[in-house]
């Protein structure tokens, strides 16, 4: 993941210093498209699956972004992370991942005009999160089970909303550095269903279902290209 995110970070950085080599323009060019690449620290305030406290986790993502006036912008982005949860009782840990990929639409306003090398900005918008649970384990004492062979775990793709508060950094007319904070709501269903054959024997029923939320913040950091 951290080798994909350094290779696309140096590709967009090569494209925009060539891009910009022979530009003579200022920052008060009229840009109508900007497209980058970033990496994200996304946490999660509320258990998984009901139990599992959860880890703050890195991940990736790309977006593109469109203008609609002097200061307004559509963005479009699609970020890739994963979410490790852990519930623990004296004799037992049981662990989890859910991996998430949020699709959003943002719409950002600017709060200064063009031209200005800081341009910070403020958003709202919406996304549709793929979810998938995996890696459900259980330790005992030592030993290790994998809880994928005898129960069928599932979690809903979900809708959200989010705000966010940003800046662009301006290094050249063509290249800046993104900084952004992001806040989310977004709630999503999930189901445990034994199998026939699964640890019924051993006295343990793991069947369920409910509903939990992926509220948190995320801080975003990244290399736009600007045209």
């Amino acid at each position: 993941m951290v080798r994909k995110l350094a290779i696309a970070l140096f590709a967009v950085t090569l494209a925009a210093f060539l891009s910009s080599a022979g530009a003579q323009e200022g920052l008060d060019k009229d840009h109508f498209l900007a497209v980058g690449v970033r990496g994200l620290y996304a946490d999660v305030q509320d258990p998984l699956m009901g139990e599992a406290e959860v880890e703050g986790e890195f991940g990736y993502g790309a977006m593109v972004k469109f203008t609609l006036s002097r200061r307004l912008w559509v963005q479009f982005a699609a970020d890739v992370f994963s979410f490790t949860g852990e519930y623990s009782e004296p004799d037992f840990t049981i662990s989890a991942d859910l991996d998430t990929i949020p699709l959003t639409a943002t719409l950002l306003i600017d709060l200064v005009p063009r031209g200005n090398t800081f341009r910070p900005y403020i958003g709202a918008g919406i996304g549709y999160y793929l979810n998938d649970l995996d890696n459900v384990t259980e330790s005992t004492f030592g030993f290790i089970v994998d809880l994928d062979q005898y129960v069928d775990f599932k979690a809903d793709n979900g809708f959200g909303w989010h705000v966010c508060a940003g800046l662009d950094w301006f290094l050249t007319n063509h290249l800046a550095l993104n900084l952004e904070a992001l806040y989310r709501w977004v709630e999503y269903d999930w189901d445990a269903i034994m199998r026939p054959f699964g640890l019924r024997e051993l006295g343990e029923d793991l069947s369920g279902s409910g509903s939990d939320d992926q509220d948190g913040w995320a801080a975003i950091a990244g290399l736009s290209l600007f045209f």
